[in-house]
């Protein structure tokens, strides 16, 4: 891999205040829309959903990764995640990120266990953000 990577995305909307718009990233689209608690119509992803969402598949890839070149075996790997957005002095914003990861089929417990901890640690998005993270682990 080559440094620096670049992602780009796009979004259009129209000037109709209260309707979803577009959003892209390559060749897959979605919508996005203001949410109810920001008093929108909550008919879409919210920016702070796509925002959970991406540090929770930062996460799940990253260990992905980390399982296949530790030869660590799973069966599957569930996690649910939420962000907390708090007033600071700056303004608001993501204070906290909590993720509960379930791990099935896995006869590797401390193995998969250590990797989970190290991809807290080093996931490129996670790396980014500056909230408090923390994890549930669950492996069976």
């Amino acid at each position: 891999m080559k440094y620096p990577l670049e992602f780009a995305v796009e979004s259009t909307t129209d000037s109709n205040w209260s309707s979803p718009w577009k959003i892209r990233a390559g060749e897959f689209e979605a919508a996005c829309d203001i949410p109810k608690e920001f008093s929108g119509e909550g008919k879409a992803f919210s920016p702070e959903d796509l925002f959970a969402l991406a540090l929770t598949n930062c996460f799940v890839g990253t260990l992905k990764v980390y399982a296949k070149n530790s030869k660590v075996q799973y069966e599957t790997i569930s996690a649910r995640s939420s962000i907390t957005l708090d007033q600071l002095e700056k303004g608001v914003a993501v204070t906290k990120w909590k993720v509960f990861v379930r791990i099935e089929g896995c006869s590797q417990r401390e193995r998969m266990e250590a990797l989970c901890k190290k991809t807290l640690q080093s996931g490129f998005l996670l790396n980014s953000v500056s909230a408090q993270k923390e994890m549930e682990l669950e492996i069976l």
